[in-house]
């Protein structure tokens, strides 16, 4: 028997516990010693003489060998059953399998010695593959089904076959008095009861439950239709599959929101288990199972973990297989033997198919499969194993011992053969060739585009520049997304609207190595991508990302909480960043905003964490690690030592591979230890460095300022400026760089990080979705439909609806339109937003007022615009081009926004000079300029200004050279304002207040900006509304009212255009009259008068203006009269 306290091996295959073998050694004896009373002579029948036969004869030694013999024939027939199969199918460790197959290949003669002798050793514990520990009998192999079955069946087998000869024996020497017949029955009953015994009560369960578990999956497989044909059926589910989802919710504003199908990585090799599963011989990545016959997200995730069970079981009672364990992304990592397949992933595909027929399912109807071989991995591998770094089209399956090399055509060809010859219902390859081989994508696409999805990462790395291209050359036609390949959600958005401008379908994807973070839900159903790709069946980190798009659709049939109530600024208080942990063992970076409402005295903090990725290709931001050395920031260290580093490229060292923690000791100095020792953690794969540029780079350009005045584009942009900024610092770019060589620098994000500036953008993106009473993807999608929304104003494609799908229309237009006049989708988008228009300033100077602007300023709030669209940011990098229509563009609103937040709460409070009369004065400039055919001559960044500044000194009688003073400042705070828009906005805040002759001279020698200024101004003087403000303003200013009437008169003759004189026609008349009228009254020139006209005014402005005004003249009248007669 085991210790009390000893820790016996668990889930193992074994011939159980003490109790077990004694009722063996128990049985043992008494078939050995009892039966031996069937050899008595017939004389022989006194107790006594029966007794001393049995223990004190000659025969006492017979029944003890029998004993012995029965006892250990049977423990080793039974743990020899339970190691032929698992060595049959690869169960055991690698030491045991290694040494059975060596012996395996041996003769028959060898073979036949080398299984007696484990017969001899087994039951003491010394056979190979068998151990022993006190009474307990074991295979030194993890639990599996299959072989915790195979020991009974082994005994099962072992009583079928000589309880029956046994008997036949013992009646034929009891009847011919054979003496050696009664012995050889004797022994065989002995064996056959034992077995008998090992069958029913050893391994308790397991072979009824394999045999339960076997039948239950033939009888669910039976009841599916075989799969036949499915290259012709393909094209008929992926319609499915992009006409319908299976779950939905409605929004309010934003329309449909479809939650993505579900790609579930359940067969997972290649560099995802390399490391941690070195004995897996899968080369090609992930094999997955695509859930499509679920009706919600739950159910989804109870097919897929039954699915990847039974894909684990098949794996494990078939010939030379096994699961290693479960990978990183929460599949399996398996070991396959080809056996009849060209290849062991093929076979993997195989079982597949067949887990998904018995687990009831239909194969390419319930659930189809789709594959990542990333074949720039196999190509790689190629390079190595045979020193050609420039090969292309070779790939390598260096994991499995036969190590294959296919050509591209071989690879085609394994995956049409897995279609058409093995009925594999494949429906989606990623990454089916390498990055470089444009040759394989293109013949990959021309022979299954039709059938199944073409999907490309690698190839692409989430950069809109290279997936226009994939798109143009036909290489792909659907994209995979990964926020972290291009380090921004900005950015992000920019790679999937080219995606779906040129035609392409999505698939959001994450990465092998992640934290606790659902950003990919929120990208997904931003745009409705047609797949989210986030693991298998295990491992939270990845069933969180699923669970979250479930939330969320579900919290749509809810009342939303609405934007945060608050009076005053929601400050940025604090950024933190740290090591975040990831499902591998190894950091990211995470970031926490800590956001400050001071006038409830409440924080609230936001997290971001980004993941990272064991594959990648050659375009993607780099993720910072602590192995990689600055020159620049640890110059002195490596000009001293430099013979500790090696260049890792232009301005980036490392430690040389044979230095140590010895070598370095060897040197006395403090910096270098410690360089060293932050370079040696995680096996130089930490993120201290990229965590610190978050908390001395990143966090002091946003904290203090207030969040409910940033936009996501602002955001970014500042985070892209601070990564050119310190490029620029340490000497990799320079003043003179390409527009080119600055868009590199910014999408590959060397300096600062990818997990640095993704995790920021991520924290204050939700900080400000929140802050708007919003969810992080619907922030995204208002983004998304601004950016259309600027392009589509460009090209004069009108947007049809308000559904995505209807943007995603207009954006195709956009891209045929762009197409004719030989633009690139993707440089229009990227104008359009400006997201890339970023200089070298620092953003802590280029995003803020100056110290004199701050000083004239209220505390800034944010406050939405009149419409839905109140979060959208502009592109301030050059004028914006107008939409054929009275409205202005989309882009000058939020312009407008931008400046309105910048000038603080009485600003956008104030109903005569603030946002309201600069909105109506915007849409006013925007009809007279429709009407009179000037809409595109406009520089309408430079018109925005003008109108939201133009009375920013209006404190000041004549306010119009201070206007254009503080009008530069707070200019000067948005990046990248054109100088010459400046200048046309500032000449139209100075002459907007010249109503004389010389002025409208002036205002047309300055451009159509400050005409149009002056014009659209002079409409709100006009009418009831004109009335009301002349009279308020005057108040306010202690001015009186008499020489209204002439100014009013000034104002209509020097109007520019005749279009303006038309529209105010009658409403000039009105005002004109009534000011005239009200000149003659004494009332006119008192405050109580003034105060009177102002409250008749206010509280019947919606009647109309003739019957107003009278109102307004009869109340005079009626106060004059009263003031007589009190006389």
């Amino acid at each position: 028997m085991l210790p009390a306290n000893h820790l016996s091996p668990r889930g193992s295959a074994r011939l159980q516990e003490g109790w077990v073998i004694a009722n063996h050694i128990l049985v043992a004896f008494h078939v050995a010693f009892i039966s031996s009373v069937l050899a008595l002579p017939a004389n022989a029948i006194l107790k006594w003489e029966v007794l001393s036969f049995i223990f004190v004869s000659p025969e006492t030694l017979v029944s003890a060998l029998f004993m012995y013999l029965t006892f250990h024939v049977c423990v080793a027939w039974h743990e020899l059953g339970h190691l032929r199969t698992a060595a049959r199918l690869d169960a055991l460790n690698q030491d045991a399998l290694r040494e059975l197959k060596q012996r395996a290949q041996q003769s028959a003669l060898q073979r036949a010695l080398f299984f007696a002798k484990q017969a001899v050793l087994a039951p003491y514990g010394r056979a190979v593959g068998v151990k022993r520990e006190g009474l307990n009998y074991y295979v030194d192999a993890p639990f599996n089904l299959a072989v915790a079955a195979a020991g009974p069946r082994a005994s099962r087998n072992a009583a079928l076959a000589v309880l029956p000869p046994a008997l036949v024996l013992l009646a034929l020497g009891l009847g011919a008095d054979q003496i050696i017949a009664i012995y050889a029955g004797r022994l065989l009953l002995g064996i056959g009861l034992v077995s008998l015994l090992d069958f029913l009560i050893a391994d308790p369960g397991k072979y009824a439950a394999f045999r339960e578990r076997e039948r239950a999956a033939a009888a669910k497989a039976a009841k599916v239709d075989e799969l036949r044909g499915w290259m012709a059926q393909a094209p008929e589910l992926k319609r499915r599959m992009l006409a319908a989802r299976s779950e939905n919710a409605r929004h309010p504003r934003l329309g449909p929101v479809l939650a993505p199908w579900q790609f579930r990585n359940c067969g997972m090799g290649g560099r995802h288990t390399e490391k941690e599963y070195p004995e897996s011989n899968v080369s090609m990545q992930e094999a997955m199972f695509l859930i499509l016959s679920a009706d919600s997200y739950q159910e989804a995730q109870e097919l897929t973990v039954r699915l990847q069970n039974r894909l684990k079981e098949i794996i494990e009672k078939e010939e030379g297989c096994r699961v290693m364990g479960i990978g990183l992304e929460g599949g399996l990592a398996p070991y396959i033997e080809k056996g009849d397949y060209p290849l062991p992933e093929v076979r993997l595909w195989a079982m597949m198919k067949r887990a998904i027929a018995e687990c009831g399912q239909r194969p390419g109807v319930d659930v189809a499969i789709a594959l990542d071989p990333a074949m720039s991995e196999l190509e790689l591998a190629y390079r190595d194993e045979h020193n050609v770094p420039d090969a292309v089209g070779m790939y390598l399956f260096w994991r499995d011992k036969a190590k294959t090399v296919l050509d591209r055509d071989a690879v085609l060809e394994l995956f049409v053969q897995a279609i058409e010859r093995y009925e594999i219902p494949l429906l989606s390859i990623e990454d089916g060739f390498s990055e470089n081989d444009h040759q394989g994508w293109r013949a990959l696409r021309e022979r299954l585009g039709e059938q199944i999805f073409i999907i490309g990462d690698d190839l692409v790395t989430t950069n809109d520049k290279t997936i226009e291209v994939a798109a143009d050359q036909g290489l792909i036609n659907c994209a995979l997304i990964k926020a972290n390949q291009i380090g921004t959600l900005y950015e992000t958005l920019l790679a999937m609207l080219v995606a779906l401008g040129k035609g392409l379908e999505l698939v959001v994807s994450h990465r092998s190595k992640s934290p606790n973070d659902d950003m990919e839900a929120h990208i997904a159903l931003a745009v409705n991508s047609l797949g989210l790709k986030a693991g298998g069946g295990a491992n939270t980190e990845r069933l969180v990302k699923y669970q979250s798009v479930s939330e969320l659709l579900q919290a749509l049939h809810e009342s939303s909480e609405g934007p945060v109530a608050v009076e005053g600024q929601i400050l940025v208080r604090k950024i933190r960043a740290y090591e975040e942990p990831t499902n591998a063992g190894i950091p990211t970076v995470g970031c926490t905003a800590e956001l400050f409402l001071p006038t409830a005295g409440v924080m609230m903090r936001f997290r971001g964490a980004t993941p990272l990725g064991t594959s990648a290709g050659t375009g993607e931001a780099i993720h910072l690690v602590d192995a990689s050395i600055e020159y620049a920031e640890h110059k002195e260290v490596i000009d001293r030592f430099p013979a500790l580093f090696r260049d890792v490229e232009f301005g980036v060292h490392a430690f040389k591979k044979a230095i140590d923690d010895t070598r370095v000791g060897q040197e006395a100095d403090d910096r270098l230890h410690e360089l060293f020792r932050r370079a040696q953690r995680y096996g130089g794969k930490g993120c201290l460095t990229a965590a610190e540029n978050v908390q001395t780079i990143i966090a002091p350009a946003f904290e203090a300022r207030d969040i409910g005045a940033l936009g996501l584009l602002e955001i970014d942009r500042t985070l892209l400026a601070l990564e050119l900024r310190t490029a620029s610092r340490r000497g990799k770019i320079g003043d003179d760089a390409t527009a080119d060589e600055r868009v590199h620098v910014l999408q590959r994000k060397q300096n600062l990080g990818m997990n640095a500036m993704l995790s920021v953008s991520l924290a204050l993106g939700r900080a400000i979705a929140r802050m708007r009473g919003k969810e992080l993807y619907e922030l995204l999608r208002e983004e998304m439909l601004a950016i259309v929304e600027r392009a589509a104003a460009r090209f004069a494609v009108p947007v049809p609806g308000n559904r995505l799908v209807d943007y995603i229309s207009a954006l195709r237009q956009v891209n045929e339109r762009a197409a004719a006049a030989k633009r690139p989708l993707h440089e229009v988008l990227r104008e359009v937003s400006g997201i890339y228009e970023t200089g070298m300033a620092s953003p802590v100077e280029a995003e803020r007022p100056g110290d004199d602007a701050r000083e004239e300023q209220q505390p800034q709030t944010h406050v939405a615009r009149p419409d839905e669209k109140a979060a959208r940011v502009v592109s301030l990098a050059r004028p914006i081009v107008q939409q054929p229509s009275p409205h202005p563009p989309h882009a000058a609103l939020e312009l407008l926004d931008e400046v309105a937040a910048r000038c603080g709460r009485a600003y956008c409070a104030d109903p005569h000079h603030g946002l309201r009369h600069s909105y109506d004065l915007l849409l006013a400039a925007s009809r007279i300029a429709s009407e009179s055919g000037l809409g595109d001559d406009v520089d309408w960044s430079a018109l925005t200004a003008a109108v939201a500044l133009h009375d920013i000194a209006c404190e000041k009688p004549m306010h119009g050279v201070e206007g254009a003073r503080r009008a530069l400042e707070v200019l000067g705070t948005l990046p990248d304002f054109p100088e010459e828009s400046k200048t046309r906005a500032t000449d139209a805040i100075v002459l907007h207040e010249m109503r004389s002759p010389d002025g409208a001279a002036r205002r047309r020698g300055a451009g159509l900006e400050a005409q149009l200024l002056y014009d659209a101004d002079q409409l709100e003087a006009f009418g009831a509304k004109g009335i009301y403000r002349f009279v308020a303003i005057r108040s306010q200013r202690h001015s009186p009212l008499a020489g209204v009437a002439s100014d009013i008169r000034a104002r209509y003759e020097n109007l520019a255009f005749d279009q303006t004189r038309e529209l105010a026609a009658s409403d000039y008349q009105l005002s004109l009259g009534f000011f005239e009228r009200l000149a003659q009254h004494e009332a006119a020139h008192e405050a109580s008068g003034e105060a009177r006209v102002v409250d008749l005014i206010r509280e019947h402005l919606d009647e109309p203006p003739a019957v107003l005004a009278q109102s307004a003249l009869h109340e005079l009248d009626e106060e004059g009269r009263s003031a007589t007669v009190e006389t």
